[in-house]
């Protein structure tokens, strides 16, 4: 099942999913703020679709290859920019190495990502993330 967010969008109030919500409000604060990169492993999101047709210089698609989105998010804080990162949680535990050495040495990057636990079930083992919440814990 899909979780909705009511959110607010031009004054308006709007069910979305809560995917689009969290991006809808990083695409706002990125428009402002020139340094802010949201990175993604999602294909299926409306959201990143209008960051890439309207900044598309402050907007990176990784692919699936979350271990190697985290290393790029780690060269553009240390260089100085905000990278948000967004995938599905079941994949960034793939990567918890780099989230690990990245929070050791207070690197900036915000880790986004949905699908806790066993929201995605229905999608196999290969999205369970029943772990994720006390992997991140230790962080």
């Amino acid at each position: 099942m899909r979780q909705r967010a009511v959110a607010r969008l031009n004054g308006s109030r709007i069910n979305m999913q809560q995917r689009d919500a969290f991006l809808e409000v990083i695409y706002e604060k990125a428009c402002r703020e020139r340094d802010i990169i949201l990175m993604s492993a999602d294909f299926g999101a409306p959201m990143i679709d209008k960051f890439k047709e309207t900044i598309p210089d402050q907007f990176i698609h990784c692919g699936i290859s979350e271990q190697n989105m985290v290393n790029v998010a780690v060269g553009l804080a240390l260089a100085g920019k905000r990278p948000y990162l967004y995938a599905m949680s079941p994949f960034f535990l793939r990567c918890f190495e780099q989230l690990k050495l990245a929070a050791f040495h207070h690197v900036p990057i915000t880790v986004i990502s949905v699908g806790a636990g066993l929201s995605y079930a229905g999608s196999g083992p290969t999205h369970y993330a029943t772990e994720d919440i006390a992997c991140y814990r230790t962080l």
